[in-house]
């Protein structure tokens, strides 16, 4: 078997990660941006309700998918990462598009 194969591995291996990234940011932007429209902002409360969406949904979203995909949910984490050599160019570049196509997701399913 050549090296240039693609074999139902390695797509596994990189689908599942990325499938993780779109899933953590759809379910980040939801949480987060669903909490501004539920609260009034006119209460301090209320402000402090919308920051602990936003910080308790990131730290959930990261432990949960963490050791699968690393837990970027942020392209700039994601290049970074790239920079780096923690990861591969296709992978990054992968986990961008899920990564904006999750918060094009979340964001649709806000305005229904």
């Amino acid at each position: 078997q050549s090296n240039n194969t693609i074999t139902m591995e390695a797509i596994a291996s990189r689908a599942k990660p990325v499938l993780a990234e779109y899933v953590a940011m759809t379910l980040f932007v939801y949480v987060g941006c669903g909490s501004v429209f539920s609260f009034s902002q006119e209460d301090s409360l209320d402000k402090l309700a919308i920051a602990l969406a936003f910080g308790l949904s990131i730290t959930s979203l990261a432990y949960t998918v963490g050791h699968v995909s690393g837990g970027h949910m942020n392209p700039i984490v994601t290049i970074g990462a790239c920079i780096l050599k923690q990861l591969d160019l296709m992978s990054g570049v992968l986990y961008i598009i899920a990564q904006l196509l999750g918060s094009v997701t979340a964001a649709l399913l806000l305005s229904l």
